[in-house]
C-alpha cells in the first residue's frame, strides 16, 4: 500500500541532475510535502552555450540529465511551486567550494587535484562551459 510522508522540506544534493522522469518527480514532491513545503536542490546545470557532442559524451557517462536552470525554474513553477531563491555560479565554483568546504573534497593531501576535482575542474573551467552549479529553493503553493 502506498505510504503518504508529509515532509516540511526535501533536499537533493547533487542528485536531481540524475532524475530522468521530473514530470513524475514533481508529482511525487507535490504528494509527500505539506503546503507551503520546500524544496531545495543544489546540483548542476546545463549552460545555454555548450558544445553539443562534448555535452553527449558526459551524459552516457555520468547518467546525469541535466536542464538549463531556467527550465528547472519554469517547469516547478509549472507545477504549482514558487521559486524563492536562486543563485547560478560559475568559473570560480571549484575554488570557492574547496575554500569554504573540505579542504580534500576536490584536493588530495599532497595539494595534487583528485580525480573527482578534476572532472568538476573540466566541467566548469575549459571552454566548453557545458555545466555550472546553481542552488535553487522551491515553496510548494497552498
Amino acid at each position: 500500500f502506498p505510504v503518504t510522508i508529509i515532509a516540511d522540506v526535501i533536499m537533493f544534493s547533487e542528485s536531481y541532475s540524475h532524475s530522468y522522469n521530473r514530470p513524475l518527480l514533481l508529482k511525487e514532491l507535490k504528494r509527500i510535502l505539506k503546503p507551503g513545503g520546500r524544496v531545495l536542490i543544489i546540483d548542476w546545470f546545463v549552460q545555454e552555450d555548450y558544445n553539443q557532442q562534448q555535452w553527449e559524451a558526459f551524459v552516457d557517462s555520468m547518467s546525469m540529465y541535466l536542464e538549463e536552470p531556467k527550465d528547472t525554474v519554469n517547469n516547478f513553477k509549472n507545477a504549482g511551486f514558487k521559486c524563492l531563491y536562486q543563485e547560478v555560479n560559475n568559473k570560480n565554483f571549484l575554488k570557492i567550494t574547496n575554500n569554504k568546504y573540505d579542504k580534500n573534497y576536490f584536493f588530495f593531501k599532497n595539494k595534487e587535484i583528485s580525480d573527482f576535482g578534476k572532472m568538476v575542474y573540466q566541467l566548469v573551467e575549459t571552454k566548453a562551459d557545458i555545466s555550472i552549479p546553481a542552488i535553487f529553493l522551491f515553496q510548494l503553493q497552498k
